[in-house]
């Protein structure tokens, strides 16, 4: 069965997700999801152009081409695929008890303790309340439109490429749909409507 808990970039993200400085939900949602289905806006964009001019030496020319670059970007590379993918088996384990541990072969470790902290964010409330911090939907659908990105759909995925040269892409679509089905089960579309992580 495919699994992206085999590549060594997994290992280390998954490694180092309890260490960071940002709770595994947040980080996941904000660094992972959004990176890859946020699309820049003009203040994105005029932000990098102050960023290049104070950190490069390239032209001015050639910050416009970057930032026109990255504006146009629709792209998913084969790193940050893999990511995306094994944060949403995480989230499939703590919500589903689908179990991925077995896969992590020499960091299962890691991996339980990545999960446990991310079970914690997902159930975490809010102090004097009964409201959970995390809106638990957006991370969801978030998750869901990344998984998208991931199979190539409207964007240009080396993932996806790979598995095509492996002639392994229809099993690898199969196991994203169905993983993205039952994310899908917990989103309350009401609290999806928010839009906002934090409640």
């Amino acid at each position: 069965m495919l699994t992206p808990f085999d590549y060594e970039a997994v290992r280390e993200h998954i490694s180092e997700l309890p260490d960071g400085l940002f709770r595994p939900l947040k980080y996941v949602n904000d660094f992972e999801f959004e990176i890859v289905t946020r699309e820049m806006t003009q203040k994105d964009a005029s932000d990098l152009r102050k960023t290049l001019k104070q950190t490069s030496e390239l032209s001015k020319e050639e910050i416009e081409k970057a930032v026109e670059e990255m504006l146009n970007d629709k792209s998913v590379d084969a790193e940050i695929g893999c990511e995306i993918w094994a944060d949403a088996c995480l989230l499939d384990d703590a919500l589903n008890g689908m179990d991925y541990s077995s896969k992590c072969i020499g960091y299962a470790d890691e991996y339980r303790k990545a999960l446990e902290m991310l079970k914690q964010d997902i159930s975490k409330k809010k102090f004097l309340s009964k409201k959970p911090v995390y809106n638990l939907s957006v991370v969801l659908q978030n998750g869901i439109d990344a998984l998208d990105c991931v199979l190539g759909i409207n964007y240009d995925s080396e993932l996806a490429e790979e598995m095509k040269q492996k002639g392994s892409y229809s099993e690898f679509e199969n196991l994203i749909i169905d993983l993205q089905n039952r994310l899908s089960r917990h989103i309350d579309y009401e609290q999806l409507a928010d839009g906002k992580i934090t409640n």
